[in-house]
């Protein structure tokens, strides 16, 4: 036999025996395995057996089956504060007038609020989305009796400067009592996109981008009732533009996590309205309206806290909770104080927005 026979015989017995191994491995019986290789979103494995070297392994939540759906929901307690809430102001009645005297500012205090959305799984390459609204609607009152001012005389609230919102007729002396009332009124809707992954096995990372809507209403009121005066004004905004963030967890184990977010929005932003109006008997009404005032403005946000998640019946559910610390900055939102001394002739001045306090989250995932 010559050898190109002996080589292609060793070539027909090779191939058949490869292909019988090949069907006693597909006829072989596997083993059911009701849950997946690893949680998701729960810690790697050390062995890192799931997937090859350099492969950022996501760490988004998947159930094992369902529509990979989450809803979520947020108690807000949250310090809501504003600079250029300045209402009124207490001068000497003696001379000379430069001796000091006492500002009185706008009430600020904490306020409940709520977030709610839901995120969806895209079914490309692990990257999710999601959509959230967040409400936060406050009003706050003052009742403002002016003091006596440093030299020992009686004291009356005026305006010293003509430099803030709520001045009484002719920045005399007049009243020595004022009464106030500020609301600011915030809507705002997300939508993000993100992939999260693994930076380690105890580590994930959270990079999110895409689109934020912004909607701000303020009124802000004074009154001298011995005087019947009467000052309001008021603003009207929304803006839209890309806010991109990142979040980041470190799993403790057991579940619980170190978490930590960060979120820069930059919005185009319109005013629709810029209202101001000063009643008194003896003078009438007078009103000044402007609108569509357009500009850009920023926006930043800040949150730390702990939370704790867990998949449920065998991975076909999860559920979280999480309390965290927020801190939220609205660059130049108080266009009131910006408004007013404009149509004085002062300097124009924007005060920031100014939000803090405690978030409660859960969430379920199906």
């Amino acid at each position: 036999m010559s050898k190109i026979s002996v080589l292609c015989s060793a070539a027909v017995i090779l191939a058949a025996s490869g292909a019988s191994a090949q069907m006693a491995r597909q006829n072989q019986p596997t083993a059911p395995n009701p849950c997946a290789c690893l949680e998701q979103g729960m810690g790697l494995p050390k062995d890192k057996k799931c997937y090859p070297p350099a492969y950022n392994a996501p760490a988004n939540i998947s159930v094992s089956c369902g529509w990979d759906v989450d809803i979520f929901a947020s108690f807000l307690y949250w310090f809501v504060g504003e600079d250029g809430l300045n209402v009124v102001a207490v001068r000497p009645a003696v001379s000379p007038s430069i001796l000091p005297g006492v500002t009185a500012f706008q009430d600020q205090t904490w306020k409940p609020g709520f977030q709610v959305g839901f995120g969806f799984d895209t079914g490309y390459d692990n990257w999710i989305g999601w959509v959230e609204y967040t409400w936060m609607h406050q009003s706050t009152d003052d009742t403002l009796i002016a003091p006596n001012t440093p030299s020992g005389a009686a004291g009356a609230w005026t305006n010293p400067d003509t430099v803030i919102p709520f001045y009484l007729v002719n920045g005399a002396p007049t009243a020595n009592l004022v009464t106030s009332t500020w609301k600011m009124h915030l809507d705002m809707v997300d939508a993000f996109f993100s992939r999260p992954y693994y930076q380690g096995t105890q580590l994930t990372i959270s990079p999110y981008a895409g689109l934020r809507a912004l909607w701000i209403r303020q009124t802000s009121t004074g009154r001298a009732p011995s005087l019947s005066e009467r000052i309001s004004i008021n603003t009207n905004s929304w803006g839209i533009g890309p806010a991109a963030g990142v979040e980041g967890h470190w799993l403790l184990g057991m579940g619980f996590r170190f978490e930590g977010n960060a979120t820069g929005a930059l919005l185009y932003t319109q005013y629709t309205k810029l209202g101001w109006s000063f009643a008194q008997p003896s003078l009438g009404k007078v009103t000044a309206d402007n609108s569509d005032l357009n500009t850009v403005r920023a926006m930043a946000q800040l949150g730390v806290g702990l939370g704790w998640g867990s998949y449920i019946y065998c991975q076909s559910y999860y559920i979280d909770f999480s309390a965290r610390y927020d801190f939220n900055y609205f660059w130049s939102q108080n266009m009131m104080h910006y408004y007013v001394t404009t149509l004085l002739g002062a300097n124009p001045t924007a005060g920031d927005l100014y939000m803090h306090g405690l978030t409660l989250s859960g969430s379920f995932s199906f």
